[in-house]
């Protein structure tokens, strides 16, 4: 069986970070992958990082410092590698031959695309089959945010080819999938989906086998011929006339009675047990767990609608509810930044005032004791303070 080394790539916006740090770093059970096994998961590891990463202010903190032009809302802001090979080639290595495989992949994306740009290379060894997350910033060399140039048509068919080169060239045995194959690589998700597929396939296929079998036994204990519906000839006395079994032969006028030919009546027999095995089928099934089974599901089919109908009501509140927010921060940030462009000039203002009167004061000072000496300057000063003292007794 040939040996294929895996590489994909998947954009993402920053809405899709939160969700990307949580499953590669495993912070909380993720429901929706039982293939994790979570006591396992202290065997994972990232090779460029000591500690978990904060991926979405890590992101915006490179891009508000390289990134020229501040990127639209829904611009592409992490490209994310999946690097593994075959499950069975992957299995057959040893842990530091596996690391190794990991190390020379990272080697060459971060070659390939630029080490600063290298954020993250988390190892996954909690799942079925070892692999590693690599995140890369799309920044281009002149300081765009670019994973459409980046990654083009070219580029992409390119790196699955350049791929497993370098890892032939670092002594891996893989290879390049057929090229022009129909079969393709799924991303982990698109696997996992897959196989739940496939495995409620096989139950359903399983219970309708069970389904046929209980039918089948159903319809075993009831006689193919409990009475014998061949009276003579003319003991049939009906009050229409059959259209399963075509026409009488004779109709006696005097007693009102069909005569049948002998093969109409083995057919009117077939007719019979048919719809008496078919009756009690049905009855039988309606007292399986079948119909319990689909009024439980049509009930919960409809309370899921109605709490489809409440989350969409929910949802279109706190949106109503956020844009209001949204407009009251901004109505507040004007002010604030009014009130403090108000007081930044009135301090600016006032410290200047104060500046320029200390001058004249400390000018006043210095031209008023030129004039009078030391004596009569002290003298005054005494003076001045005794007339005070007379008016306070004064008052």
């Amino acid at each position: 069986m040939a040996n294929y080394a895996i590489i994909r790539m998947e954009k993402f916006k920053i809405s899709d970070v939160q969700g990307i740090q949580k499953h590669n770093q495993r912070q909380g059970k993720i429901k929706s992958n039982p293939d994790i096994d979570y006591e396992r998961s202290h065997l994972n590891y990232d090779l460029l990082n000591r500690e978990y990463l904060q991926y979405e202010r890590r992101i915006k903190d490179e891009i508000s410092e390289r990134v020229k032009r501040k990127p639209r809302a829904n611009s592409v802001v992490l490209s994310e590698f999946l690097v593994t090979a075959s499950p069975e080639y992957m299995q057959s290595l040893t842990k530091d031959e596996q690391k190794r495989y990991f190390e020379r992949s990272l080697d060459f994306i971060k070659e390939r695309y630029g080490e600063r740009n290298t954020l993250y290379a988390v190892v996954h060894q909690d799942e079925a089959n070892p692999h590693m997350h690599v995140g890369v910033l799309p920044i281009t060399e002149d300081g765009r945010l670019s994973a459409k140039d980046i990654y083009n048509r070219t580029e992409l068919r390119q790196l699955q080819q350049d791929f497993p080169d370098e890892l032939q060239r670092q002594g891996f045995e893989v290879e390049r999938g057929k090229e022009g194959s129909k079969e393709k690589h799924l991303h982990p998700n698109e696997y996992k989906e897959k196989q739940d597929l496939e495995r409620e396939i096989a139950f359903l296929e399983k219970n309708l086998e069970q389904k046929k079998n209980q039918l089948l036994a159903i319809s075993g204990n009831v006689p193919e011929k409990n009475v014998s519906l061949k009276p003579k000839r003319k003991e049939i006395k009906t009050l229409v006339k059959p259209k399963l079994i075509g026409k009488p032969e004779i109709i006696e006028k005097e007693t009102g009675n069909y005569v049948f030919s002998p093969k109409q009546l083995e057919k009117l027999e077939n007719v019979v047990t048919a719809a008496v095995t078919i009756k009690r089928d049905y009855e039988r099934l309606q007292s399986t767990d079948l119909v319990e089974e689909n009024t439980k599901l049509h009930k919960e089919l409809f309370q899921q609608r109605k709490e489809n109908h409440k989350l969409t009501r929910e949802n279109k509140e706190l949106r109503s509810e956020n844009m209001g927010l949204k407009r009251h921060i901004s109505d507040l940030q004007r002010e604030i930044g009014f009130l403090y462009q108000n007081t930044k000039e009135f301090l600016k203002e006032r410290t200047e005032s104060v500046r320029a009167f200390k001058n004249v004061f400390k000018d006043f000072i210095g031209d008023l004791r030129k004039k009078i000496t030391g004596s009569e300057f002290e003298r005054l000063y005494k003076r001045e303070r005794a007339q005070e003292c007379d008016r306070g007794m004064e008052r």
